[in-house]
């Protein structure tokens, strides 16, 4: 009975040692992913801070031409004027 008793014991024992390595398994794995997420994170952050710049590049690029537009505008203006007075 007693040696019944320990066997059974053993066993039990046994089947927890295989629980705690299948969850220290499961934990690592989650671990790994979060790894994988956390770096796909950091790319997608880095591609919008990219895409970021070269907007902001567009607009000083589309601001410059606005300017060089009115200067072109201005230039016409004045020789209209010229040839008003002439």
């Amino acid at each position: 009975m007693h040696k019944k008793t320990l066997h059974m014991h053993k066993n039990i024992l046994h089947m927890h040692k295989e629980t705690l390595h299948m969850h220290n398994e499961i934990l690592h794995m989650h671990k790994e992913t979060l790894h994988m997420h956390k770096n796909v994170l950091h790319m997608h952050n880095e591609t919008l801070h990219m895409h970021n710049e070269i907007l902001h590049m567009h607009n000083e690029t589309l601001h410059m031409h606005k300017n060089v537009l009115h200067m072109h505008n201005e230039t016409l203006h004045m020789q209209k004027n010229i040839l008003h007075q002439h």
